[in-house]
């Protein structure tokens, strides 16, 4: 810079005071704490985080304030699953119309005049709902009928204040007083004429090395992000916040100084005026080592291995037939309750200053609790001091004075808080290592997915799938399912993902991916004070995404926001994007075809294309037309679709799985133009693959099939069938080093010319397009044979009519009659029957399994 000799460059001093005065006018504050253990650590305000969510034009408008509503149709959201219907007190309160806040659990009148007490807000195809109770009115009072009734909100009319004032009192029967004690709801008066929002926030922790190099450097470290958003958003890493970073202090600890009580004010970029916000947490991902920490659980090498239920035992209870099938069950789900009631009796046990005990009670119950276990050690140690200082003092004595002396120094209650892999080991495993391999390949497919269509049939599907991987590893090592928590917790997952919804939503990967930027800022402290540089850098980060992002901020009562070339920042330079982790919406054309360069573009002829020679021509393609060769498509499902990609393809109200061969887009193209795609369709054969147990797929003698560009559905994973056709390493490619030819030639798959291919149904992209796929024709099938059983049916009995017919007319001239009970006749009989047989309709040529 002092080389350059720039111009009006602040110094370094002005640097600093400018930074200080953007973090009191906008910035994420870091606050300093104390743990009961007396050690010292940075948290950033959550609440402020949260504001900066409000605030944000790029995330206000996609907070989601209500549960959903589907009405049989997809479900993908946290909101449309169960967790939310579990505790209606911890939902939006409130809703607000023609400037006017209904809330839940006050009487509220509807526009033809009836009464009704709102339970829950829900949106429907976007728009507010509620569930209701309808209030009559009796000779005793007011009477409230228990039958839930959802209403559309735009049907409120009077608030309970307006109806307050109108008549005066409300006098309900003996039998609905209770819902006269909640109204007034709480919060009308806290919330002051504001919008009152919940904010569901999943936080997650774990250690993580501070450093880059191997030498591990732990810190435990707490990010959340806001799981009111869409899932497209939460997965990315723009949306992750950082919470706090400790050497010394645990997650548990740091995460019970995270609280408010008190709704949290602040802007809300999508409605430009006030709101009021609450934070939840849904649940706490993380991995299961940090989950039993966070559940006070005793961990994976216990007796009960699972911080979920209570499976397990002492080894020789697990051995037993009925020890051992429980791993394949969900056990007896653990409590809250339960768990607090286990850590006390160990306090009260400990003050008796006998540690065996403690440690036996732990094993008995598999609850143990880090936070608990500092206080007591520090018990275990006091008693025998106590004991040796006044050997009369009886145990209970010493017990209450010590349980007495842990409540004054707590101050407080204690309060617990895989695609392809099929193909490449076919050959180098076991016959019973691939069966598991390919459990696992088909219960991951089902897995990652991000929408859920039919959620009990799905459910249904997911049991099935869990049960052949633990039957799998079971013939394996049976004793990796005692070992193996992992195995076990997999049985949970059908009922987490009925709460939470897709697996995928809580996944961990955006959190972990977040460590890089933790490392950077650990990196850079000089480990003086570690907690409080990380967090301060972190909330510097979350200051500048603020910023760029167009966040509002309040100053002298007037709501400002950065000007538009700072905001055109994030807006136009990728590399910015890429280091917030901020993913702009894709810009994707189902149909759009994408050309080469002008210095490398292919032009051709109608005559020159492959199009032109298909065995479907299209009166598109003339033999005079000019065409560019694109190098992809985007399909229905917005893949970029390059050429030689396999594709499924919706064609005249059928659909075909196809490899595409050519691309083109016209030379002379409008906004208008149609584009087309030249396919090779490929027939599914009627059984499957005897060892993958894949769909299999045949190239027909026909040729190639033209198609516009906006009839390619998604693109899927197909494999060639290398065990058939006995493909070996009998190829070689230069390899390339230092982006040139290094003359150094390595071993390849060579491909024999076997048009045999797979449809690999393990793979996760598009696996829930697939399926679906796969049901459609299934029920297309099913719909064909019935169709053809029934006309073979119907054939039948009017072929049994004219031979019934023939008889009654008796025989012809010339023949002889045919006496019932002999040959001819049971052979007649006989013809009748086998006539019937044939003509079912059904016959092996016209299944077609692709299951």
């Amino acid at each position: 810079m002092r080389n350059s000799n720039p111009k009006e460059v602040p110094s370094y001093k002005a640097l600093r005071e400018e930074q200080a005065k953007l973090r009191d006018l906008c910035g994420i504050q870091s606050i300093q704490y104390k743990s009961q253990q007396g050690d010292i650590y940075y948290l950033n305000d959550i609440a402020n985080i949260m504001k900066k969510n409000f605030e944000n034009p790029e995330i206000a408008p996609h907070i989601m304030y209500y549960p959903e509503d589907t009405d049989g149709a997809p479900r993908s959201e946290f909101t449309q699953f169960a967790r939310l219907r579990e505790k209606p007190e911890q939902l939006t309160p409130s809703f607000q119309k023609d400037n006017k806040h209904f809330y839940v659990n006050e009487l509220a009148s509807l526009s033809n005049g009836c009464l009704v007490i709102p339970l829950i807000w829900v949106t429907v195809k976007g728009k507010v709902h509620a569930y209701c109770r309808m209030v009559n009115l009796g000779s005793n009072g007011l009477v409230v009928d228990e039958a839930d009734v959802r209403v559309p909100a735009s049907e409120l009319d009077l608030n309970f204040p307006e109806i307050l004032a109108e008549i005066g009192s409300l006098d309900f029967t003996e039998e609905s007083t209770s819902y006269a004690a909640s109204m007034p709801n709480k919060y009308h008066e806290l919330d002051q004429d504001e919008d009152h929002i919940v904010i569901w926030m999943p936080v997650w922790a774990d250690d993580v090395s501070g450093a880059r190099s191997k030498q591990y450097q732990k810190h435990v470290n707490v990010y959340m992000c806001n799981g009111s958003l869409p899932g497209k958003l939460v997965q990315q890493e723009y949306h992750v916040n950082f919470v706090g970073s400790s050497q010394q202090v645990s997650a548990t600890e740091m995460l019970g100084q995270a609280t408010h009580a008190n709704p949290v004010r602040c802007y809300n970029a999508a409605t430009g005026s006030f709101c009021r916000f609450r934070i939840q947490v849904p649940y706490l991902p993380a991995d299961n080592p940090q989950q039993s920490e966070e559940c006070s659980h005793i961990g994976h090498n216990g007796s009960f291995p699972c911080q979920i239920c209570h499976v397990g035992g002492t080894y020789a209870e697990t051995e037993t037939n009925e020890g051992y099938e429980a791993f394949y069950n969900v056990g007896q789900p653990r409590s809250s309750t339960e768990t607090r009631d286990a850590i006390f009796k160990q306090i009260c046990l400990a003050s008796r200053g006998v540690a065996t005990h403690v440690d036996a009670l732990k094993t008995k119950s598999g609850t143990a609790d880090k936070t608990a276990q500092y206080w007591i050690d520090i018990l275990l140690k006091k008693s025998s001091e106590l004991r040796q200082k006044n050997p009369q003092q009886s145990v209970d004595d010493i017990s209450i004075e010590l349980l007495l002396w842990l409540v004054t120094q707590t101050k407080q209650p204690y309060n617990p808080l895989l695609d392809n892999e099929l193909f490449h080991i076919q050959d180098i495993v076991s016959e019973n290592r691939f069966n598991l391999v390919k459990a696992l390949g088909e219960l991951g497919a089902v897995l990652w997915i991000t929408e859920i269509d039919d959620l009990d049939q799905y459910l249904e599907d997911l049991v099935i799938l869990i049960a052949n991987v633990l039957d799998a590893w079971a013939l394996i090592d049976p004793a990796k399912i005692l070992r193996k928590i992992k195995l076990h917790l997999l049985v949970h997952l059908p009922e987490h993902i009925r709460r939470f919804g897709p697996s995928v939503r809580f996944s961990t990967e955006v959190f972990e991916c977040f460590n890089a930027v933790f490392r950077m800022c650990s990196v850079l402290s000089n480990h003086q004070a570690p907690s409080r540089d990380i967090a301060m850098k972190n909330g510097e980060l979350g200051r500048l995404k603020h910023i760029i992002s167009g966040g509002h901020w309040v100053r002298n009562g007037h709501i400002e926001h950065a000007g538009n070339s700072v905001i055109a920042v994030l807006q136009s330079t990728p590399i910015i994007q890429r280091h917030l982790g901020w993913v702009p919406p894709r810009q994707l054309k189902p149909g759009m075809v994408q050309c080469p360069g002008r210095d490398k573009r292919t032009t051709l002829v109608g005559t020159n294309t492959q199009a032109f020679t298909g065995s479907t021509f299209h009166p598109g393609i003339t033999p005079s037309s000019s065409w560019i060769l694109g190098t992809h498509v985007i399909s229905q499902s917005e893949d970029i679709c390059p050429i030689g990609s396999w594709v499924i393809v919706r064609y005249e109200d059928n659909h075909f799985i196809a490899q595409v061969v050519e691309i083109l887009h016209p030379a002379a193209a409008d906004a208008h133009s149609v584009k087309f795609v030249t396919v090779q369709k490929f027939t599914l054969s009627q059984v499957l693959h005897h060892y993958y147990q894949m769909p299999v797929l045949h190239e027909p003698e026909e040729q190639y099939t033209v198609v516009e560009s906006t009839n390619i559905q998604f693109i899927i994973n197909v494999q060639h069938d290398c065990r058939a056709a006995k493909c070996c390493a009998t190829g070689s490619h230069r390899q390339r080093q230092e982006r040139t030819e290094s003359g150094r030639e390595i071993a390849c798959i060579e491909h024999v010319p076997l048009k045999r291919y797979i449809i690999n149904t393990h793979t996760l992209h598009n696996a829930a397009r697939l399926v679906k796929w796969h049901n459609e024709i299934a029920t297309e099938l099913c719909i064909s044979q019935a169709t053809k059983r029934a006309q073979s049916k119907a054939q039948a009995a009017a072929t049994r009519l004219k031979n019934k017919e023939k008889n009654q007319a008796g025989p012809q001239a010339g023949s002889a009659p045919v006496r019932p009970g002999t040959d001819e006749s049971r052979s007649r009989k006989r013809q009748h029957v086998q006539i019937s047989e044939e003509s079912n309709g059904y016959n092996d040529n016209d299944s077609m399994d692709i299951s």
